[in-house]
């Protein structure tokens, strides 16, 4: 009976181990298919966002193709203009050095106008001229001649520079040759008077009110008498004399412009100058004066005080030296700034 029981309670613990193994078993299996499920909802969210990724990509791609496609479009077209442009450029600079070689021409035109150094000297014993455009021709210009023993210095300063103040110069030059040596006119305000009518006529076709003329300084010296009568139009005198320097301001009226009221050639001021005792007469244009320079950061003009203190330093030196200094001072104050204006300043020592 005792070893049945024990056989009994071996079979009762063996069905016992069983169960506890098959419900190991069980629960591996739960582990198992949970783990299988995880990983299963993994790959499909992986699958997933790689697609995802995979269609991105794709449409990056097909961007990407895109652009480059227009970037090469682009850079057609860039390149289509780049080629226009350096044709115009070319075609630029071709009509640049025709101009250049035009104004060039104008330039020799010009300088054959004006005196030469060896016609001056042949009238003035001591003088000089400072002349120098701001571009390659000039709007200032200078004048001489003898009539009747009589020495006519004219200085002018027209309106603007380059091509149109030399084509303006030109006029003033055919009208002062007009003025003085077909109609003999040798007296000084009477020529400022006959140059502003000539200007007047010369624009007549013009209804509106004329705004090119010109500004200018006569001088008209009789050997005689030995005499320098001064007239001008918007221009100043200036001399040193009993090493004093002293100015005599010409009428304020531009020349071409009827603004002012100018009657006859008694409206038009005259001052007289004794030269039989040592005396340096200047004529200028604004254009050295009215330079500016001095600060190549805060450029300023030379200014009408400067310039006169200049010549007043300078006029008991030679003509050469005297526009040497000219020369040099105007350069050492531009500093490399552009020019602003011609420039033309006439001396003359008796």
């Amino acid at each position: 009976m005792e070893k049945f029981d024990r056989r009994h309670k071996e079979q009762i613990q063996q069905i016992e181990d069983l169960q506890q193994t098959n419900r190991r078993i069980l629960e591996e299996k739960d582990v198992a298919e949970e783990r299988f499920r995880q990983q299963t909802t993994m790959y499909e969210m992986t699958m997933e966002f790689v697609e995802k990724q995979n269609n991105e990509l794709e449409t990056s791609i097909n961007k990407l193709q895109a652009s480059e496609k227009n970037l090469s479009d682009n850079l057609a077209s860039l390149q289509t203009i780049l080629n226009y442009v350096e044709k115009q450029k070319e075609e630029v600079e071709k009509k640049n050095i025709s101009i250049t070689q035009s104004i060039e021409y104008a330039k020799r035109i010009q300088m054959a106008i004006l005196p030469t150094k060896q016609s001056i000297d042949a009238i003035l014993d001591n003088s000089f001229v400072f002349y120098q455009p701001k571009d390659i021709v000039s709007g200032d210009f200078y004048w001489i001649n003898e009539i009747d023993n009589k020495t006519i210095i004219i200085v002018g300063d027209c309106t603007g520079h380059g091509v149109p103040g030399a084509i303006m110069a030109t006029i003033t030059n055919n009208l002062i040759n007009e003025v003085i040596l077909q109609k003999n006119i040798t007296i000084a305000n009477e020529i400022v008077f006959s140059l502003h009518e000539a200007f007047i006529n010369f624009f007549v076709k013009s209804n509106t009110i004329n705004v090119d003329g010109a500004d200018i300084s006569v001088c008209v010296i009789d050997k005689n008498t030995q005499t320098l009568t001064f007239a001008g139009a918007m221009h100043t005198l200036m001399y040193v004399q009993d090493d004093e320097f002293r100015t005599f301001k010409g009428t304020s009226l531009y020349l071409g412009r009827k603004v002012i009221e100018i009657r006859n050639a008694s409206n038009i001021q005259t001052h007289t100058i004794d030269i039989s005792v040592p005396t340096m007469v200047y004529l200028s244009s604004d254009g050295y004066y009215d330079q500016f320079g001095g600060d190549i950061d805060y450029p300023k003009k030379f200014m009408n005080k400067r310039f006169r203190e200049l010549l007043f330093n300078i006029s008991d030196k030679k003509m050469e030296d005297q526009k040497r200094i000219l020369r040099d001072t105007m350069a050492h104050w531009k500093l490399g700034t552009e020019q602003t204006d011609d420039i033309v300043v006439f001396g003359v020592k008796f």
